[in-house]
């Protein structure tokens, strides 16, 4: 009796300890077509907001219905930044994603989505290798606080004028880790790594800029981007599925 009560107390424990984190997904529409602001859908996060003022609205976005935030001047130095509710936590999960339909090329890699302390979506080489290709799309992400994990080389027609659904995945909760990158929704491979990685969530998330340093010009963003959305999951959420294996052996 005692026993099955622990392990029910247990189970409600693990459960709280994941809720606790309260960082929840975040979605920006980028659709308000006016104003200094683009609103987080839930209200769990704050605005994306311009740190210069030099982006501006464009419609229609990547549906006719909507609109989007693009860049003013291909040679500025601006970029947006929006603070995140539940930061500072680490996470077995990531799934980063973007609407983009960019022209121009960054010098030094492209930092399309990026949160500090974990990485993102990057364009272009990563910063200070030769130029490979362009249009080549990374997911890159400090793994256990020390460790750059990139997800390779995965070139694509992004240059062409037309909008394109890019999304970036970190991914430790099976055997292996993986990083993988999709293009309009497919599949442009993995990189796998060792097990037990894990990768932060800071405060505050940008689009075109780098997350360690936002005052690299050479970095920025060049396009218009909409349907921003952050996907995370708290690393500590794997011990749910402990407490339930526990439950489960004891019943049998």
């Amino acid at each position: 009796m005692y026993k099955k009560i622990s392990l029910v107390v247990l189970s409600c424990l693990l459960l709280a300890a994941g809720q606790s984190f309260g960082f929840n997904e975040g979605l920006w529409h980028m659709d308000e077509n006016s104003g200094t602001a683009a609103a987080e859908a839930s209200g769990n996060h704050g605005a994306f907001t311009s740190v210069s003022g030099e982006y501006s609205w464009t419609t229609p976005g990547y549906n006719a219905a909507g609109a989007a935030v693009q860049t003013t001047d291909p040679c500025n130095n601006s970029y947006l930044s929006a603070s995140l509710s539940g930061g500072g936590i680490t996470t077995n999960y990531l799934e980063m994603e973007a609407w983009l339909k960019p022209t121009g090329r960054a010098d030094d890699g492209t930092q399309v989505l990026t949160i500090d302390g974990a990485g993102g979506i990057q364009l272009g080489p990563r910063n200070g290798q030769p130029t490979i290709n362009d249009a080549t799309i990374r997911m890159l992400v400090l793994a256990n606080g020390s460790e750059w994990i990139e997800s390779g080389v995965s070139a694509t027609p992004l240059f062409d004028g037309n909008w394109h659904k890019v999304t970036g995945i970190f991914d430790s909760t099976g055997a292996v880790t993986f990083l993988q990158v999709l293009f309009d929704d497919v599949d442009q491979g993995k990189a796998f790594y060792g097990a037990g990685k894990t990768a932060a969530i800071g405060s505050t998330a940008y689009i075109g800029a780098n997350a360690w340093d936002p005052s690299f010009a050479s970095q920025r963003y060049i396009g218009a981007i909409d349907e921003v959305r952050i996907i995370p999951e708290p690393a500590t959420l794997s011990l749910l599925a402990l407490g339930g294996l526990l439950l489960r052996r004891r019943k049998a």
